[in-house]
């Protein structure tokens, strides 16, 4: 949290804003919760945004699952060999499937 108010302020300045809650076991500790309830009322809670929703995560379920596909079965000597690996799955991703992507989301 001491990030996310900081730069929150900075980037949203007096726009409204909801914050979309991931609900990470660590996201919902008291003192996270407390912090949520004073600096970003409205935030969605759990029983809104449920996490690991397919229709609410499309990213984790659709994207994800074709990098994962891509690298499947591979193995990376370096965290950068895996970054370049999955840049280069964000580069091979079809006009097609960006066209359906956005249809559908």
């Amino acid at each position: 949290m001491d990030n996310l108010l900081p730069w929150a302020t900075q980037q949203f300045a007096d726009r409204p804003v909801i914050l979309q809650q991931d609900w990470a076991p660590p996201h919902g500790s008291q003192s996270t919760i407390a912090v949520l309830d004073a600096h970003f009322p409205g935030y969605l809670d759990k029983n809104v945004w449920p996490a690991s929703s397919p229709d609410l995560n499309p990213m984790d379920y659709s994207v994800c699952g074709m990098f994962e596909g891509n690298i499947a079965g591979k193995v990376f000597a370096t965290v950068n060999g895996l970054k370049a690996a999955l840049e280069k799955a964000w580069v091979d991703i079809d006009d097609e499937y960006h066209h359906w992507y956005r249809t559908v989301c």
